[in-house]
């Protein structure tokens, strides 16, 4: 564990943001956790630590997170990798070829836009989904700069919220480095609603060793709404941290 003055004061001491710490000076084991002001942490990508663990988070501290990440931008994302996993993502979900509906869950800064674009998908509307303000300006910009031609909104999405989309009209949901923060079964209800038949929703979970409990109640509400599940491993090295990373892939078929 370490112990030491963080570079940046926390907010409201529930997150605090290191600069990247030397791998080869400090051992796994050590940077895993932090100590301040008598208080554990848990280490997030790195460099953020954060009080309660990413699936116990309420709103605004994932709100906060999400924007944090968005604002220290490269600093924090390997984009090589997280564009990578999403490609992945997009292999087993979508066909570059057939014009789609895609819902961008958990969009962040709208990263999902450039991998379809370098992938020449033919998107016919793309919508992302956030609970960030910040999130959301973000990804519109991103989605209206790389996908011109292609029709979508970005929305705030949360708890109760319903989707603005009928039934049955979405192909694919595509959710990247989301699924560890709290998912609350009435979204997930919403996206079953919305997806065709034979429709996708897919996800990675990177950090499901750590949250195990976590990672096994998604997938079991996931099988009550009715989805057909099916999980396998994706392995990939990270250029930030010379690393590989294993992530577990979800994908959920609605049934015709």
């Amino acid at each position: 564990m370490l112990a030491m003055q963080p570079l940046d004061i926390p907010i409201e001491e529930k997150i605090i943001y290191l600069a990247r710490l030397n791998a080869a000076q400090v051992s796994e084991e050590e940077r895993s956790t932090l100590s301040f002001n008598g208080r554990k942490y848990h280490r997030y990508m790195d460099c953020f630590y954060t009080y309660n663990e990413l699936s116990e988070m309420d709103k605004d501290e994932v709100e906060l997170l999400s924007s944090l990440r968005i604002e220290k931008d490269s600093e924090v994302i390997d984009y090589d990798y997280t564009k990578a996993v999403i490609s992945y993502l997009l292999s087993i979900s979508v066909e570059a070829s057939n014009e789609s509906t895609i819902i961008d869950f958990g969009c962040g800064n709208g990263i999902l836009a450039e991998v379809l674009k370098e992938g020449k998908f033919n998107v016919k509307s793309l919508i992302g989904l956030d609970l960030a303000s910040f999130a959301l300006k973000t990804a519109e910009k991103a989605y209206n700069k790389n996908l011109p031609d292609s029709v979508t909104k970005t929305r705030f999405f949360y708890k109760n919220n319903k989707l603005e989309e009928l039934d049955n009209t979405v192909d694919t949901i595509i959710s990247s480095f989301v699924m560890h923060f709290p998912v609350f079964e009435s979204q997930l209800r919403e996206f079953f609603r919305v997806l065709k038949p034979n429709g996708k929703f897919v996800y990675n979970d990177y950090i499901h060793h750590k949250q195990p409990a976590h990672y096994k109640k998604i997938l079991q509400m996931l099988k009550v709404i009715g989805f057909t599940c099916k999980e396998t491993t994706f392995s990939l090295k990270s250029s930030y941290s010379n690393k590989v990373g294993s992530h577990r892939i979800v994908e959920c078929l609605k049934p015709e």
